[in-house]
């Protein structure tokens, strides 16, 4: 989506914005340990954070900038509420060492 965004492919990163939206959510629902859920919510919150600043640039419209703000604190309290409830920190680490792994 982002990359079509930057890209000028307007059509292209509407289309992939679909996708995007559902595997954020799906993602809500894969994980099975709280503290991990708020991690989730944070990247969903980026996600639609996104979405809502690809659609005032492509549509020239300055309303989907108040919807990415709120997005924008919402992830923010996510994180904060995932740091404080002491949940182990090393699960930030596999969320940025994501890779495929060989079977």
């Amino acid at each position: 989506m982002d990359g079509a965004w930057v890209s000028k492919m307007d059509v292209l990163a509407v289309v992939l914005a679909v996708p995007t939206v559902l595997t954020g959510i799906a993602l809500l629902f894969v994980q099975r340990e709280q503290s991990n859920r708020w991690i989730d919510l944070a990247i969903n919150c980026w996600i639609l954070m996104n979405v809502s600043w690809m659609s005032s640039e492509l549509w020239d419209a300055e309303w989907p900038l108040a919807p990415a703000e709120v997005f924008l604190l919402l992830g923010v309290v996510s994180i904060a509420v995932f740091l404080l409830s002491g949940a182990d920190r090393r699960e930030l680490s596999t969320f940025m060492r994501m890779r495929l792994r060989r079977p």
